[in-house]
């Protein structure tokens, strides 16, 4: 069971982190991501009595909220992701070098045209960086079909980007 200091602890830990996941996978705005934020914060403390360490760490367990959120909130809100919207990942802003730029602004066009699956398992693994034992808990998936949609999803990432040199 968790008591208060442990979800004070987690949110000063966690917090930016689940922000910027839910950013991401609610394309960029910034008030829905902060709202989801907090319901997910508020769901964990309402639930606090259902974690157990022996299955999980926190930072997954919040994760597995936090996914579960973004779903309820589309299902609820009838919303579709569109493949076009143009996400910026963060680490653009933080590059000097234009080439760098171009190559990142090219990663999110082709980010776009990958499942929601495909796009948030690659958040998960290389912007989360979570291990892929992480990544299966949170996704509800085995270890090994993990492991496959990474590469198959990383696979068709690195193919769009080719066909965009190509062209």
């Amino acid at each position: 069971m968790l008591f208060q200091q442990d979800l004070i602890a987690a949110f000063e830990q966690f917090n930016e982190a689940i922000y910027n996941y839910v950013f991401f996978r609610v394309n960029r705005s910034k008030e829905t991501a902060e709202d989801l934020t907090q319901e997910i914060f508020l769901k964990a403390w309402r639930n606090r009595d259902k974690f157990d360490e022996h299955k999980s760490n926190l930072k997954n367990w919040l994760f597995v909220i936090a996914r579960n959120t973004v779903i309820d909130y589309y299902r609820q809100n009838k919303v579709t992701l569109p493949l076009n919207e143009n996400n910026e990942l963060n680490a653009a802003s933080d590059l000097g070098n234009v080439e760098d730029k171009i190559f990142i602004e090219e990663v999110q066009v082709r980010l776009q045209e990958l499942t929601i699956e495909e796009r948030e398992i690659l958040l998960l693994r290389y912007f989360e960086d979570f291990d892929l034992k992480e990544i299966a808990e949170i996704i509800n998936k085995n270890y090994s079909a993990t492991k496959v949609l990474i590469h198959r999803s990383l696979k068709k990432l690195k193919a769009l980007l080719a066909h965009e040199t190509n062209d």
